[in-house]
């Protein structure tokens, strides 16, 4: 998290998009449970947020396929009850970030769409217009939702993400 964080600062990164798939087995929905991670006091990353979870919803929205989704899935912050960013990946960089949860791996049907090469394309797809927007444009995006207060069990990030050395 950290290397990752330290790489998008020294590069003097436009943004960093940290990308994932969700795991938990929230309700059966009638469309994709993306869920857009911003930083706390960004607008700058709320807004490529907004734009993040209007492509990829557009994109997802063209499968047909059984969708979960998290009551609140949207755009939102996610504040630790010390009032920082709970997960590393935001809290860390100084770049404009987002973490993007764009489906669930624990629902059947949305993790068999992995197996899908249109998937992919789409998707890819999808956030790279999103970023070229982000860049090149002041629209706001949409999706925004209340946020979240959430923290990690401790030592938990510690334990489970390791970063590796890098060579000179």
């Amino acid at each position: 998290m950290y290397v990752r964080a330290n790489l998008a600062d020294t590069l003097d990164a436009d943004v960093m998009v940290s990308i994932h798939h969700n795991a938990p087995n929230p309700p059966s929905s009638s469309e994709p449970g993306v869920e857009v991670f911003i930083q706390a006091g960004s607008p700058q990353s709320e807004r490529l947020g907004g734009l993040l979870w209007e492509y990829s919803m557009d994109a997802l929205g063209e499968f047909e396929v059984d969708w979960v989704a998290a009551d609140d899935a949207g755009v939102m912050t996610v504040i630790n009850t010390r009032g920082d960013d709970a997960y590393g990946i935001i809290r860390h960089p100084e770049t404009t970030t987002v973490l993007m949860e764009l489906g669930y791996m624990s629902n059947r049907a949305e993790s068999d769409l992995h197996e899908d090469p249109l998937y992919s394309g789409a998707v890819g797809s999808a956030l790279a217009d999103a970023i070229d927007d982000y860049l090149n444009t002041k629209r706001p995006g949409s999706g925004f939702v209340e946020g979240r207060t959430f923290d990690p069990r401790p030592g938990i990030a510690q334990e489970a993400c390791v970063d590796p050395e890098l060579g000179n």
